[in-house]
């Protein structure tokens, strides 16, 4: 399960995803995939550039983007190959240049038995005199190999199992960074009813862990923060998912129903997602539903959730979540506001 190549070209990636490893020589296991598809590239005017030269034997872990779900997915499922007798280090594709790396990527990498003293991230073009490439435990729109869950299960020791039992990893309390408008109307029913709101990134990576593996419930709103499932083999939980773009659960079954049982709230074909505060639509743009009854039913029908639903009470929400979104251009929240009530009125969806 591991390959071996010499003298590989790395160029530090200039955008997501041009550069890395040079295409014509790494196996494909090594490549970026989305589903069926690869979306890496390597122009060949990078095949012409000074190059540095590391010497020694190393292991490749991927493509490094410092964003906690980028992390997790792209470059840690290689790190159970990591053999410090063998390797010289990890060597990573830097993707970005940033002033301090978070203190959370070496949480996240002791756990494979990893220092900081074995990272080697590549700013400059290197050639690597030998590196190992190993396939990883998982890939974006595979299911996790069964073999990985084993070795995550015998890794990841044992975790507490005094964790809360009901479980919310909401965003209302990022909302600067995208969510769905409304969301808080949910997550106040949610907590009534005796849900924890959990905010993973406050806490250490080992309980984030824990609470994933020993909760009885998770609800999240689609995001990062359910990722630490990543690091754990099976967990007791059931997780529901909050969506706030349409068929986004592509990027989280995978991960999640190999170990867990996994639902989709709602009807995400209902979700519109809008422009953000740079005029784009992405990862931080305010997303609503135009059938959050929709969302309702499915709680209702899990047992999360026992209170009616209140249509004026979720519009009072949605209202507050986008005005603060938009805090500071009332005007552009309330344009937005405009445009969904008009598709919400002519939408015709699942219930």
């Amino acid at each position: 399960m591991i390959e071996r190549r010499e003298h590989v070209l790395i160029v530090p990636y200039v955008r997501p995803y041009v550069g890395g490893p040079d295409l014509q020589v790494i196996p494909d296991h090594a490549r970026r995939r989305h589903g069926e598809n690869f979306d890496d590239e390597f122009p060949e005017q990078m095949r012409n550039v000074e190059a540095e030269f590391l010497p020694g034997r190393f292991l490749y872990g991927g493509p490094l983007y410092l964003h906690f779900g980028h992390v997790l997915v792209d470059s840690t499922t290689r790190l159970w190959a990591f053999d410090r007798e063998r390797h010289a280090g990890i060597v990573f594709a830097g993707l970005e240049q940033s002033p301090t790396t978070p203190g959370w990527l070496f949480e996240i990498l002791a756990l494979f038995g990893v220092s900081e003293l074995d990272l080697r991230i590549i700013r400059q073009p290197t050639v690597v005199e030998s590196l190992d490439f190993p396939r990883p435990g998982s890939m974006v729109g595979y299911d996790v190999e069964p073999w990985y869950l084993n070795f995550l299960e015998e890794r990841c020791g044992s975790l507490s199992t005094v964790v809360p039992q009901l479980v919310y990893f909401g965003r209302t309390h990022m909302r600067s960074k995208g969510g769905l408008m409304g969301e808080s109307y949910f997550g106040d029913l949610l907590i009534r009813r005796g849900f924890a709101y959990i905010r993973p990134e406050e806490l250490p990576i080992h309980e984030q862990m824990a609470i994933v593996k020993n909760a009885e419930t998770v609800v999240f709103a689609e995001g990062s923060a359910v990722y630490s499932i990543t690091l754990v083999g099976r967990s007791k939980a059931r997780f529901f998912m909050i969506p706030r773009r349409r068929n986004g659960q592509e990027l989280f079954v995978h991960h999640l129903r190999p170990r867990a049982s996994f639902c989709l709230l709602g009807d995400d074909k209902a979700i519109a997602r809008l422009p953000n505060t740079l005029g784009r639509i992405g990862p931080r743009s305010p997303s609503y539903t135009l059938d959050p009854h929709s969302l309702h039913i499915d709680m209702v029908r899990n047992g999360l959730l026992v209170e009616p639903f209140d249509s004026e009470a979720f519009q009072a929400s949605e209202r507050a979540d986008t005005l603060a979104y938009w805090r500071g251009v009332p005007e552009a929240g309330e344009e937005q506001l405009s445009i969904v009530t008009q598709r919400r009125a002519s939408y015709r969806g699942a219930t």
